[in-house]
């Protein structure tokens, strides 16, 4: 086993998660976790011995500085070889349902252990789903993201869309695709797609000739186009 793994099996063997621990020996867990994060290892272990090790170790309480620590280094070596198994992996740690309450996105971590040199988890999503189209795991989490990104960019319609005129085509391409992942994995909506194209393309063609209209909801009713 990787030294790195080692101690951190040793860490949490000294502070199991199954009981209450003092207010002493929750600063001391957090010291010694923060110097294993800190601690420089000669050898990291490939995503093969770290499923073996998170499998076998299943009570332990593996959090970010586990993902940022060990496993976001693997992915990165793996995707620079071209390899997939990893990222895939942070995907099956999210599961298919991870938005459904859970607090953390594992493949967001790999952003965040990066520092945001990659800054958009759908990139990880396209990596994986280049080599696997149908991987329900993934198609989902795309699904999701692709969602609330378009719901972010049109929740205060009709005052607005939040995006400039030139970002529009950009909108519209990410709603083709949500159109195209929503298919797959079954949940596709057509009323709802073709609300929200005829929402973007109003919005551009608003954009520019603000003074014949009141506002925005004033274009949409002249033009009779739904947003409700």
């Amino acid at each position: 086993m990787s030294d790195v793994l080692t101690d951190y099996l040793a860490l949490y063997n000294r502070y199991p998660v199954d009981i209450i621990l003092s207010k002493a020996q929750r600063k001391s867990r957090h010291i010694e976790l923060t110097n294993w994060a800190k601690q420089d290892y000669q050898a990291m272990p490939n995503i093969d011995e770290i499923i073996t090790f998170m499998r076998t170790n299943d009570t332990l309480s593996y959090e970010q500085p586990f993902f940022i620590k060990v496993i976001v280094p693997c992915v990165l070596k793996d995707i620079g070889n071209g390899k997939i198994e990893s990222l895939r992996f942070l995907f099956e740690c999210n599961g298919i349902d991870y938005y459904k309450g859970t607090t953390t996105d594992y493949v967001n971590l790999l952003c965040v252990g990066t520092n945001y040199k990659y800054d958009n988890t759908l990139e990880f999503a396209d990596m994986v789903l280049l080599h696997e189209p149908d991987n329900q795991v993934v198609l989902n989490y795309k699904y999701m993201a692709l969602l609330r990104s378009l719901d972010y960019f049109l929740h205060e319609v009709p005052s607005a869309v939040l995006c400039n005129k030139e970002t529009v085509p950009h909108m519209l391409k990410k709603l083709n695709e949500f159109a195209i992942v929503s298919e797959k994995i079954g949940k596709y909506d057509g009323r709802l797609i073709q609300k929200w194209g005829d929402i973007f393309t109003a919005w551009e063609q608003f954009l520019g000739n603000e003074e014949s209209y009141s506002n925005f909801e004033d274009y949409l009713i002249k033009h009779k186009i739904v947003y409700y």
